[in-house]
């Protein structure tokens, strides 16, 4: 994976940079919208993980500014508080979804893997009436917990909903970090108690 890292504070753009190298992934750094622009234009990176307050973005039309340019990079936001008026009108102009920065760093790997393998993200304290409720989750999200439940591996999963064994694990990853789960099993369990399987 190749990750263009679009943020003016140089200290988190360097300790997200030497994270994501030590993990295999390549990855270049730009301070400015102007740069970012001109960088995801090339074709070369699988996301654009983009500070929303660096010099140079102006809101939405920032956004669909690189969304339009990116071709096949998937835009990504990453920044402090932001509403979820905000992030849902950035992801109707084409962005993949929203990060907040207080992530932890192996969530975030998560998170990236995730939106590399075709899954749009957001966390579930921007939802409406947050809380594990079935709105939270996708229809495959849902398959995908009941095959837990039936005691099928992630290869099987995989087999069955025709996707990849790592993507069925990016997504298991994904609704863990969402609704609070120390595992799989325990996904299952908060899920069954609030009547999503």
């Amino acid at each position: 994976m190749k990750v263009l890292i679009a943020d003016d504070h140089v200290l988190l753009a360097q300790v997200l940079d030497q994270d994501l190298t030590s993990r295999g992934h390549g990855t270049d750094i730009v301070h400015d919208f102007e740069q970012a622009a001109q960088r995801v234009k090339s074709g070369s990176f699988d996301i654009l993980l983009l500070d929303l307050h660096m010099p140079g973005m102006t809101g939405l039309h920032s956004i669909d500014q690189l969304c339009q340019r990116s071709q096949d990079t998937k835009v990504l936001l990453f920044s402090g508080e932001v509403s979820l008026d905000f992030v849902q009108k950035a992801m109707q102009l084409g962005a993949w979804g929203f990060v907040p920065k207080t992530m932890n760093v192996n969530s975030l790997h998560s998170m990236l893997d995730l939106v590399n393998n075709g899954q749009k993200f957001l966390p579930s304290g921007l939802r409406d009436g947050a809380g594990s409720d079935s709105s939270e989750f996708t229809g495959r999200e849902v398959m995908i917990l009941k095959a837990i439940a039936e005691g099928e591996t992630n290869k099987d999963i995989a087999r069955s909903i025709g996707t990849s064994e790592g993507n069925v694990k990016a997504i298991v990853r994904s609704i863990c970090i969402r609704i609070g789960a120390k595992n799989r099993a325990h996904a299952v369990k908060l899920a069954l108690e609030a009547s999503v399987i």
